[in-house]
């Protein structure tokens, strides 16, 4: 069964907290304005982290910044694998904790999720280290997966931590904290590493050495931030933490699977070129996906501020308005990717122009990848709604053959037409997943999430 969304924090569940807290807790009482905030932080974490990305693309060139990528992607994908679904743990148990005042339960959560992390990280860091020692003296290679193994842990931290505070209600935070500070700390630390290198691979060294250290930070200061949003006082203080490794773990683990193969599902192009193409071309691709991750994380933010009244309406029955909130999702998000579509093919090659000299020829792979998120637009929020069904493997399924079909697309297609290839590979797989499972969700629960579904929800018995 899914979890219930995060039950909002109230000033009386953290008596003692700060004013800071306080107002957190307004701002998260409002599920409406606590989504679309978090869809604006989004947005605004996505301009910062192009900024970042342009200037880093400044500094060391296609072939430095296909290095640079390569290496973030990896450490970004193992993150989700280290944190060993404790994110999602947090979600599921911490609004149950804090709802039936078992505020020991919650701290010893929180306690055991950052532990699970920390050690699921330095796993990760020391296999990638391993790794590295295999590809010794073949310069990006070793340096991407040097730097990978340094980013793991602080992006594993960041990711369970701004989880426990979005499961206490805290939405804006987490998102400002991890987003917008990080991109600027590494716009700054990226600054430092162009006064302190004069080009070729020790750029490209400093360049990871800065974003560490901004991850770092991150981690630091979402740390902190928990510490103080989650401070209590009276009778939930003089409660010591409690332990249920089993059930967090089974909780954690037995949704692993499908976050693991949806972050592989988003970067799986990325992973592959940089095994199949020149540092130079996957330099290349990289800053297209760059720009359009602007209309990824603006179809996050969308499910950000859907998916929690989805659930709530589901939960009661309301398949009706169910419908309408997918239809309307589904509609907010074509017309945001459709608009990014046409000002992609009108600035698209002078915003990759910004990226520097021959970035311009992934042109076409940028038109190919907003399209793919025009595809998932019209899918709606049909895999948060099959999960939110207690319908898990059918959304693992659909994503795993998304998987298979862009690594087969992308071993073919590469090989034909080089980076525009693996676009279009990246288009026919996410496109298709996100079809199908539309479709699947309009036979299977009779709820058309799609233009062209047909509807049985008016008809519908609240247990049916």
């Amino acid at each position: 069964m899914t979890p219930p969304p995060p039950a909002a924090p109230t000033e009386q569940g953290h008596s003692g907290t700060s004013a800071f807290a306080r107002l957190a807790a307004r701002v998260a009482a409002n599920p409406s304005l606590a989504g679309y905030a978090s869809m604006s932080a989004k947005l605004a974490n996505a301009v910062i982290a192009l900024a970042a990305n342009v200037f880093a693309a400044r500094l060391l060139g296609a072939e430095g910044f296909g290095i640079y990528a390569f290496s973030v992607t990896i450490a970004v994908t193992l993150a989700v694998l280290a944190a060993l679904g404790m994110p999602f743990a947090a979600i599921r148990h911490i609004p149950e904790y804090l709802a039936g005042g078992k505020h020991g339960l919650a701290r010893g959560f929180r306690r055991a999720s950052l532990a699970a992390s920390f050690m699921g990280g330095a796993i990760c860091a020391a296999a990638l280290l391993l790794l590295a020692r295999f590809f010794e003296g073949s310069g990006g290679m070793e340096t991407a997966l040097f730097w990978a193994a340094g980013m793991v842990l602080p992006f594993t931290l960041c990711q369970t931590i701004a989880s426990m505070m979005q499961a206490e209600g805290f939405v804006v935070g987490p998102e400002l904290m991890q987003g917008a500070l990080r991109q600027t700390l590494t716009l700054g630390f990226l600054a430092l590493a162009w006064l302190a290198s004069d080009g070729g691979l020790l750029a490209v060294t400093l360049a990871l050495a800065a974003t560490t250290l901004a991850n770092v930070a991150a981690a630091v200061g979402l740390f902190v931030l928990l510490g103080r949003l989650t401070s209590t006082g009276g009778e939930a203080a003089a409660q010591p933490p409690e332990y249920a490794l089993r059930r967090w773990l089974r909780t954690g683990g037995g949704v692993l699977a499908i976050v693991l193969c949806a972050a592989l599902n988003e970067r799986v192009d990325i992973l592959m070129l940089g095994w199949l193409v020149s540092p130079d071309q996957l330099g290349h691709y990289a800053a297209a996906t760059r720009v359009a991750s602007v209309a990824i994380l603006a179809l996050a933010g969308l499910n950000a501020a859907f998916m929690p009244r989805i659930s709530r309406a589901y939960a009661a029955g309301d398949y009706v308005q169910v419908e309408r909130l997918c239809r309307k999702a589904m509609v907010s998000g074509l017309v945001v990717t459709t608009l990014m579509l046409a000002g992609a093919a009108v600035t698209g090659q002078f915003l990759l122009s910004i990226f520097g000299a021959g970035f311009v020829d992934a042109w076409p792979a940028l038109i190919l990848l907003i399209c793919a998120q025009i595809g998932v637009a019209i899918g709606g929020p049909a895999g948060g709604l099959a999960v939110i069904a207690g319908h898990d493997r059918m959304a693992f399924g659909v994503v795993v053959a998304g998987i298979a079909g862009n690594v087969v697309l992308n071993l073919i297609l590469t090989q034909l037409l080089g980076i525009t290839g693996a676009a279009i590979a990246t288009l026919a797989a996410v496109s298709l997943s996100s079809l199908w499972l539309g479709q699947w969700c309009s036979r299977k629960l009779g709820l058309a999430v799609m233009p062209f579904n047909r509807s049985t929800a008016a008809g519908r018995m609240p247990d049916a």
